[in-house]
């Protein structure tokens, strides 16, 4: 491989092939990449969301709420397990949603002693805002590829996490 066409991946696995040599470490061809690009990634959304005020967080929050559809509400336990965040973790997380007005919270009709996190219309309008940047921007990245390419990516990527996601 041509020395200007190395990645950060490649010099890794490269280093640890002479440090190492005991080791295998091709997988990190493949997971060294994908923990790479999800940082670049991530970077690139929270700088989609910054001119709208919104932080990383506060979209991981909110996005389960619209995907929910009508009328965008959700029990707070479901809502941490998307985010695999704690109750308590949770709880002022939605306490400054709720002060900036996005969402609100009332009392479950199913569940006297439990709760409803709702979006609220200014937080539908500021996720369908995020949501559009966000999409913008993921079209804008994997572009870099061909079509046909970002198909067998798509597809591999698909079946890697099939074998590793939990039923």
């Amino acid at each position: 491989m041509d020395k200007d066409s190395l990645d950060a991946v490649d010099r890794i696995v490269e280093q640890w092939r002479e440090e190492r040599p005991d080791l295998d470490p091709s997988g990190k061809a493949i997971t060294g990449r994908i923990v790479r690009l999800a940082n670049l990634l991530q970077r690139r959304f929270s700088a989609a969301f910054d001119e709208l005020g919104l932080s990383d967080g506060d979209y991981g929050l909110l996005v389960p709420l619209r995907r929910a559809g009508a009328p965008h509400e959700l029990t707070p336990t479901a809502l941490a397990r998307t985010r695999m965040i704690t109750s308590g973790g949770l709880t002022p997380a939605l306490d400054r949603l709720e002060k900036r007005g996005w969402i609100e919270r009332r009392p479950n009709p199913a569940d006297r002693r439990g709760s409803l996190v709702r979006l609220t219309p200014a937080g539908i309008d500021l996720i369908d805002r995020a949501m559009a940047l966000h999409a913008e921007a993921e079209l804008e990245i994997v572009g870099a590829l061909p079509a046909k390419q970002r198909e067998q990516l798509a597809a591999l990527l698909h079946e890697l996490l099939i074998a590793l996601e939990p039923a």
